[in-house]
Parts: C-alpha cells; structure tokens; sequence
C-alpha cells in the first residue's frame, strides 16, 4: 500500500515542531478575552468597534485552524500512526475549546438587523470581511441560539 506523502513543510517543520503547539496554546489563550471584550456587544457595535472584533476573530481562526489543518493531513495521509492520531486529537480538543468560548461572535453577527448589516459591510475596516460576513448571513434561518448551539 503506497502512503500519501505531502510536504507539510509550509505548515510546520514536523509533528514535533513547537510552532504547531504555540500556535494552539495563542488560540486558547485568546479566546477568553475576546469574548470578555466582544460578548454581547457585536450586534450593536459601531464599524470600529466591529473591525477590530473581525481582526481579532481572524487572528484566533488562523491560530487555530493551521494546526487544526496540519494534523488533519498528517492523520490522513498514515492514520496507522499513533502520533497522527494523537495529534489530531489534541487539535480536536483545542478547537471545542476555542470554538466554545467563541461561538458567540458569529451569533451576534447574525443579529445586526439588515439595513445595519448592510452599512456596516461598506465600512473600511470591515469591507475586507464582506464575504465572510454575507455567507455567515445565510445561515441564519438554520441558526439557534448559543445555548442550544453549544
């Protein structure tokens, strides 16, 4: 059986790279203190206000999501391996973690009433995020709330 081999390398040097576990380690420690920053604000935010949310969202998606990636594609390319399977594991984890602590900002988004919303995506600091803010919209209908959610 012939394995997949890709090179990882843009992501990480190896499993054992300590970039891999710096970067979860920012996420979770970042997740906390943008919901105590953002939590119940978002959806009556003025466009600074927002921006600076949308940056600081990105920054913990990024922090969490290339990890999340790298051991994914570790794992499917030999999943016989323990380690892979460890480390997607520990991926797994963070990322309910951080998910959990930050669920509440998508939520929020969805609940700038439309003509707001519409304003907003016009804004400088906030355009950059326009179609990441319109395909979060579609979900809306098909949306609970945090509680339920989670």
């Amino acid at each position: 059986m012939k394995v997949s081999q890709w090179n990882l390398g843009a992501l990480y040097a190896s499993a054992e790279d300590p970039a891999w576990a710096a970067d979860l380690a920012q996420a979770a420690a970042g997740a906390e203190p943008f919901r105590i920053d953002f939590r119940g604000k978002v959806a009556s935010a003025e466009a600074d206000c927002l921006a600076a949310a949308l940056v600081r969202y990105e920054a913990l998606q990024r922090a969490l999501l290339q990890p999340y990636a790298y051991a994914q594609l570790l794992f499917a390319a030999d999943s016989r391996v323990p380690a892979h399977g460890a480390l997607l594991a520990r991926a797994r984890e963070a990322y309910a973690t951080v998910s959990e602590q930050t669920l509440f900002f998508e939520l929020e988004v969805l609940l700038i009433p439309a003509k707001r919303f519409a304003a907003l995506v016009q804004e400088p600091g906030i355009s950059p995020y326009g179609h990441f803010l319109e395909r979060l919209r579609v979900t809306a209908p098909y949306t609970l709330s945090e509680e339920v959610e989670q």
